[in-house]
Order: structure tokens, then C-alpha cells, then sequence
């Protein structure tokens, strides 16, 4: 990559207080970097997921944006469009202080509100409207149940494990009670 300055900061998603939420870059102006160029970029800064502007392509009611992971180019994930529409909520000079901005995704457009802040308070609350859900594929309860360390009675007998979609894919697993989540949460810590 040749060699150029390139602005971004860092924002706290799903946070109450300043460095306690889930980070994420966002580069202001990515229209000169290549989709290569953007994944190192994410590799980099090695947080979940890393976002572009792309200024090249505003409107007065949003842009287009790529997100990364240190792995891979997504089409949607809710962490990045919360924290790229914030940012731009913050410190764009047409889109600053908006009631609502959309970002223009591989998904399709998702539209984010705000919320009025009151007075003191630091961050801003966010909502997004996603996609309708796709339902794909049902699972086999055996194979989820042994791939999470979990027993076959320890999954909802009444639905089964599916695959589901508001943008991006996740394999959705009913459990049968919260004392399961519970278990199996403090398994995973």
C-alpha cells in the first residue's frame, strides 16, 4: 500500500461509560483504498469489525459503507452500522445531528434513528431497522446440541435449530429454559 495518511477513529458501540463497549474503527474516507487495501487495513487494527466510508458516494441522508472483520468482508453486521451512523452523527458536516442516517449495504439500505439526548449525557441511542428475516435451512438437533457441548434435551423440543437471516446468516438454537443458557454460558467462560 502506498504510503498516505489516513483518518480514523475508534468507537465505543453498546457502551454506558467511555473504553467499556465493543470497539470499532471507522475510516472517514476510504474512496482511494481498494477492497484489498481495506482488509489489511482491518487486519491491522485487529478489532471485530472495521468500517469505510465511502464519501465518494453520500447523500444527504447517508453513504456507503464496507465492513470488515480482520478475516473477511461482510455484507451487514449491527455493531458496525450502529457505530459507522453514530460517528457520522457526530462529526459529519451535512449528516451531524440527523434525526436518522442510512447506510447503503450490500443488504440494502438500513435506516438508523436517533434518539434526542439529554442534557450531559455523552453518548447517543441508536436503532436500526433490519432487514425482514430470512428462514433457511433446519438443523439437525443431535449434530447442534453436540457441537455446542450441550445434551439433546437441553434444546427446545418445539423448534428446531435453523438457520435465519436479517443480512447476515446465524444459526439460530431455541434452548428449552434459561437454567440451560445459564449452563452453558458459564461453560463458555
Amino acid at each position: 500500500m502506498p504510503q498516505r495518511t489516513l483518518h480514523y477513529s475508534v468507537v465505543d458501540v453498546f457502551a454506558e461509560h467511555a473504553l467499556e463497549g465493543n470497539p470499532l474503527a471507522v475510516f472517514h474516507d476510504a474512496r482511494s483504498l481498494s477492497s484489498e487495501e481495506m482488509q489489511a487495513l482491518a487486519r491491522e487494527t485487529n478489532l471485530a469489525e472495521t468500517t469505510f466510508i465511502l464519501r465518494r458516494r453520500m447523500s444527504r441522508r447517508g453513504c456507503v459503507c464496507g465492513f470488515f472483520t480482520t478475516q473477511e468482508e461482510l455484507r451487514f453486521a449491527g455493531h458496525p452500522t450502529l457505530g459507522t451512523s453514530s460517528w457520522l452523527y457526530w462529526n459529519h458536516a451535512t449528516l451531524r445531528g440527523a434525526d436518522a442516517i442510512t447506510l447503503a449495504l450490500d443488504v440494502g439500505p438500513i435506516n438508523v434513528r436517533f434518539a434526542p439526548q439529554r442534557v450531559g449525557e455523552l453518548g447517543v441511542m441508536a436503532t436500526m431497522q433490519q432487514n425482514d428475516p430470512v428462514f433457511g435451512a433446519t438443523h439437525d438437533r443431535t449434530t447442534i446440541a453436540a457441537a455446542l457441548g450441550l445434551a439433546v434435551e437441553d434444546l427446545d423440543p418445539h423448534h428446531a435449530p435453523q438457520t435465519v437471516s436479517t443480512g447476515m446468516a446465524f444459526c439460530i438454537v431455541p434452548l428449552r429454559s434459561l437454567e440451560v443458557v445459564a449452563a452453558a454460558t458459564d461453560c463458555a467462560a
